[in-house]
C-alpha cells in the first residue's frame, strides 16, 4: 500500500487583500505581542496568517483570542487598517462609516467585539 505524506507550512500565502482593495490610504495595525505596522508601500502586496484574502476574495482579519494587548492603551488585543488621508477627524459634524462585515467568532475572554471605530480630535489628550 502507498501513501503520500503531504507537509505543508504553518502559512501558506494567500493573496494580499491589496491585489484586490484599494489600500494606497491605509496601513495596517497589530497590537499584538509582536506589533507590526505595514505602511501602504508594503500592504499591496502584504498578507499573513491574520491579514488575508479568503477564497471568496472577502478581505479576512484575524486577531487571536490569546493574544496580550501590548500598547500603553490596547487592554484587548487587535489587528486594524488605520486611515492614513484623514490625520485627525473634526468631532463636528455628521460623518458615516459603511462597511459590510460578518463576525464569525466573537473572543472567548471578553464576549466583546469591536468592528470600527473614529477617532477625531477630541481623542488628542486621551
Amino acid at each position: 500500500m502507498l501513501s503520500t505524506l503531504l507537509l505543508l507550512p504553518a502559512f501558506a500565502p494567500a493573496p494580499a487583500p491589496g491585489q484586490r482593495y484599494n489600500l494606497s490610504g491605509w496601513k495596517l495595525q497589530t497590537c499584538l505581542q509582536s506589533p507590526r505596522e505595514v505602511e501602504p508601500k508594503e500592504l499591496a502586496d502584504y498578507s499573513d496568517a491574520n491579514f488575508f484574502l479568503s477564497a471568496g476574495g472577502a478581505m479576512v482579519m484575524l486577531t487571536p483570542d490569546n493574544a496580550p494587548g501590548i500598547t500603553p492603551r490596547a487592554s484587548h488585543p487587535r489587528t486594524e487598517l488605520r486611515e492614513l488621508s484623514v490625520p485627525d477627524w473634526d468631532i463636528g459634524g455628521e460623518h458615516v462609516l459603511r462597511l459590510t462585515t460578518m463576525v464569525l467568532k466573537v473572543s472567548n475572554s471578553s464576549r466583546k467585539t469591536v468592528l470600527a471605530q473614529v477617532h477625531g480630535s477630541a481623542d488628542k489628550d486621551e
